[in-house]
């Protein structure tokens, strides 16, 4: 499916750092893997000590997470996580710059795939839900392997990076679409003829683009895209992860159903629901979940969650 006439052109912005910035990641697609996270590791962890912003944006969300975690265990926890993060420098460059084959050679088991087939019947649209966990760009290019796909695009605001994200995101067959009105209005006349969408739920919209709703307890901005997109569509809607191994062979990915109501009309009920399932698939793998993004920085009281005491 040819995708080019859905982007839009972007002002150049600060040419020299998207210029490094994609170099960096093409210059881990050349290092031996093992080394490539390696250095990944080392790097994130000197990000998280020299960096007293990162360190008060894990803190915050992990006590909200995690409340009844020690000290010493919540700074294992984010030793953990800088260690599993420090690893998506090396993989999201296999996940761009890698081959058809090298891609799936990365994917060791899948787990409920039969859902998805399901969901696809006759022709039927399907939104498979997956949060920032594991490795999300994986599993968005086994996804478009695999199915029929269409997606929503924002773009970087560094061009090199605008044009390496959007190459990497089509070029096994995905249609995106720009994340603004008449893009999102393309994707519905679209999907509404059948395939699958991949959606990450958990960041903060833009105002006026969310409701708030609980996510570990505390009021979470939480988009309303998804919601209207599954009533215009009438898609099946499905979770999903893909999630490193121990043993670091590659990655496995896991489909399952909502446990809630998918078809319920209140979408603050319903974003109560995606939060709460979400929860459930970070608290498999917690120190693969990103802690180091401010999920909660729009509040409606207008108090700032990550200021310094």
């Amino acid at each position: 499916m040819s995708s080019v006439n859905n982007k839009q052109p972007r002002i150049a912005f600060l040419p020299l750092k998207g210029w490094i910035v994609v170099n960096t990641f093409r210059l881990f697609y050349w290092l031996p893997i093992n080394l490539a996270r390696k250095l990944g590791i080392f790097f994130n962890r000197l990000s998280y000590r020299f960096s007293s912003k990162k360190r008060l944006i894990m803190n915050t969300n992990l006590q909200f997470a995690f409340p009844n975690l020690s000290t010493s265990e919540r700074t294992e926890l984010i030793e953990q996580s800088n260690r599993q993060s420090g690893q998506l420098l090396a993989e999201f460059a296999l996940a761009w710059f890698g081959s058809k084959q090298q891609i799936l050679q990365q994917i060791n088991h899948v787990s409920n795939q039969a859902l998805i087939e399901e969901g696809l019947k006759d022709s039927s649209p399907v939104i498979l839900v997956t949060p920032h966990l594991g490795n999300w760009e994986f599993f968005v290019q086994w996804a478009q392997i695999n199915y029929p796909m269409f997606g929503l695009y924002s773009a970087s605001r560094l061009p090199q990076l605008d044009e390496l994200l959007f190459h990497a995101r089509s070029k096994f067959g995905c249609m995106p679409f720009s994340a603004e009105p008449k893009g999102v209005l393309n994707l519905l006349r679209n999907i509404k003829k059948g395939g699958l969408m991949v959606i990450l739920p958990d960041q903060a919209p833009q105002k006026g683009s969310g409701v708030y709703a609980p996510f570990y307890g505390q009021p979470a901005y939480t988009m309303t895209l998804l919601h209207k997109l599954l009533k215009k569509s009438g898609a099946t809607l499905l979770f999903a992860d893909c999630v490193r191994r121990d043993d670091q062979q590659g990655f496995d990915i896991s489909v399952e159903k909502p446990s809630f109501d998918a078809s319920e009309a209140d979408v603050t009920l319903f974003n109560g629901g995606l939060n709460q399932q979400i929860e459930k698939m970070v608290n498999r793998n917690p120190s693969q979940y990103v802690w180091d993004y401010k999920r909660y920085k729009h509040q409606e009281n207008g108090i700032g969650l990550y200021r310094k005491s």
